[in-house]
């Protein structure tokens, strides 16, 4: 259900085709909610929504996550989001305390799977809500971790975290750097590969 100040609507045989929203755009529906500076949706013969592209520093709450991102393009068909950011400002995505923002971010809401491309940060909090964590690989498991990489994956349904490209992970003084780095929660297990270098200091 879109809302904003002004709505353009096109008509198709008598049937609403598309909708061009602009000023303080609203878009609720049954996976969440949205805010954005400028909005266009497509709908289906039946009337529902097929797509939707939300513009201007837009506000996402959806399947227990959130997201900042300068576009957001919702395709209704695959569940997927894909969150772009500015020049100024990378995309966001947050749930249940851990935060990843890259360049690009696509949330697959099927698989259970958030992908941040290019410049890739992630910062990974302990969770009581059991989506991936991936802390404690060194030092203290209450405390967060730190990643970055060119490609992070995030696999909820299987608990994995996947940096790809100069990856990095640390937490207080220990640090792992690698081409790829694969995280398990559930085997409490980390895999490097390529060009590892590690600096592994005792948890106080």
């Amino acid at each position: 259900r879109p809302t904003a100040k002004r709505t353009d609507i096109g008509f198709e045989n008598g049937h609403a085709k598309w909708a061009s929203a602009t000023a303080a755009v609203t878009l609720d529906s049954l996976n969440g909610h949205a805010e954005a500076a400028r909005g266009r949706l497509e709908f289906a013969a039946d009337g529902t929504t097929q797509n939707a592209v939300l513009e201007g520093a837009v506000r996402l709450v959806a399947d227990g996550r959130g997201g900042d991102a300068e576009k957001v393009v919702e395709q209704t068909s695959r569940h997927l989001w894909k969150l772009t950011g500015s020049s100024q400002q990378s995309a966001r995505v947050t749930s249940a305390g851990s935060k990843l923002s890259a360049d690009a971010i696509e949330i697959d809401r099927d698989g259970q799977t958030v992908r941040g491309q290019g410049r890739a940060r992630a910062v990974f909090s302990p969770d009581g809500q059991k989506k991936v964590r991936l802390t404690g690989f060194v030092g203290d498991p209450k405390k967060p971790t730190y990643g970055k990489a060119d490609l992070i994956v995030l696999e909820d349904a299987t608990k994995k975290g996947t940096l790809s490209g100069s990856a990095s992970l640390w937490q207080d003084d220990s640090s792992l750097f690698a081409d790829d780095i694969t995280l398990s929660d559930i085997d409490r297990t980390v895999r490097a590969t390529g060009g590892v270098r590690s600096v592994m200091s005792p948890a106080r």
